[in-house]
């Protein structure tokens, strides 16, 4: 274990940010995360001892927040039920299509294939969604305990700083992902992080502008 993660997994412990009973554990499974959470463990992928003390608290604290607010519980259903629904849509249009193929016209095949395709993006988008939305509340989680207990009245400098250290990380993914013709096409819809821009300014509005 790093002992600069360690350390400053320790220090939030001690001050009573994170559960004293969190476990952290590195990992190696999930490339394309800095830190994860499940159950009652913060797992951190070894690019987390390449930045600065303060995007590991950072990132350390958000995923804290998505633990206590059961947001890797509600994740773990949405990704289910999401599943579930595009996989009874897959059958369903499979079934429909052999069905108005030999009994009727095209013109039904067709309405059924809208319909199938609506709702198999609509679940998939109203997933990310969500996702999206826990993103933005972790942040807030977060920049409030950076705030309050490390006497910073703008976390979202933080922030923005922790982001840009780990841009050319996700930026060597995004370019693994480009000659993939599938994630290029639906990387829109199952995008679950909102843009770094995006989080920033939901910082500054929701806790740096509330010291005003």
């Amino acid at each position: 274990m790093n002992e600069s993660i360690d350390g400053i997994f320790n220090e939030l412990k001690i001050k009573g940010l994170i559960n004293r009973q969190r476990k952290l554990k590195p990992t190696n499974v999930f490339r394309n995360f800095c830190v994860i959470p499940f159950l009652n463990t913060i797992y951190y992928d070894s690019k987390l001892s390449e930045v600065s003390d303060n995007t590991i608290r950072f990132f350390l604290l958000h995923e804290e927040g998505h633990l206590v607010l059961k947001h890797s519980i509600l994740k773990n259903m949405l990704m289910i039920i999401g599943i579930i629904t595009f996989t009874l849509n897959l059958i369903w249009f499979s079934a429909s299509s052999i069905i108005t193929t030999l009994y009727f016209n095209v013109n039904i095949f067709l309405i059924l294939l809208f319909v199938a395709l609506f709702f198999s993006l609509f679940s998939t988008k109203l997933f990310a969604t969500s996702l999206q939305l826990d993103e933005f509340i972790a942040d807030v989680f977060a920049a409030e305990k950076i705030r309050d207990e490390f006497q910073n009245n703008q976390p979202s400098i933080i922030v923005k700083t922790a982001f840009n250290e780990i841009a050319d990380f996700y930026e060597r993914i995004d370019k693994n992902c480009e000659s993939n013709f599938l994630i290029t096409i639906f990387s829109p819809l199952i995008e679950y992080h909102p843009t770094n821009q995006q989080r920033v300014a939901n910082v500054i509005y929701r806790v740096d502008e509330r010291n005003r």
